[in-house]
């Protein structure tokens, strides 16, 4: 797809951060979250993820390269926040190909990306909590930021009551 390459190098682990030594720390999305979303959605692909850490079934790892692959079905995405961008622009333009994509993402409202491939095509649906991310360490990873969940396209969106209890949806 012109304009989208990975920003991962070949074999870096998904939503990893990195710990003082330099060192990759994997992390992944908390299984009520997940959950949650998937009990509306009913994935069937999981697009950022690992052996270790993939929700679905049918995943995609950085081997395989979500970015260069197309995506079917409703897809789950907790992407890589380094390279956010291409992630977001790759959820849209499936979209426009028949996918639903269902992104958990940090609401960095202020960023272009934000503006360019959430605001005008996506359903958002701010979490409440700040989240803690599943790790290596038993207390995982605490978000220093809050989260939201896009849904490309914004008319595949599923709006239930037991969603009020962990979001506030915006209408646009």
């Amino acid at each position: 797809m012109p304009g989208l390459r990975s920003a991962h190098p070949k074999g870096f682990p998904l939503n990893a951060l990195t710990d003082q030594r330099g060192n990759r720390i994997e992390y992944e999305t908390p299984d009520e979250v997940f959950d949650h979303f998937d009990r509306l959605y009913h994935f069937y692909m999981d697009v950022c993820a690992s052996k270790r850490n993939h929700k679905v079934r049918r995943y995609f790892t950085a081997e395989i390269d979500a970015l260069i692959q197309d995506w079917i079905g409703t897809c789950w995405m907790n992407p890589p926040y380094v390279g956010i961008r291409q992630w977001v622009e790759k959820a849209h333009l499936e979209s426009l190909k028949g996918a639903t994509v269902v992104g958990l993402l940090p609401a960095w409202t202020a960023d272009t990306w934000f503006h360019e491939f959430v605001v005008p095509y996506a359903d958002i649906t701010f979490l409440r909590k700040r989240l803690r991310f599943v790790g290596p360490a038993a207390e995982g990873y605490h978000a220093t930021f809050s989260s939201i969940v896009a849904v490309w396209p914004r008319a595949a969106a599923v709006k239930s009551q037991s969603a009020r209890q962990i979001t506030v949806s915006v209408d646009l």
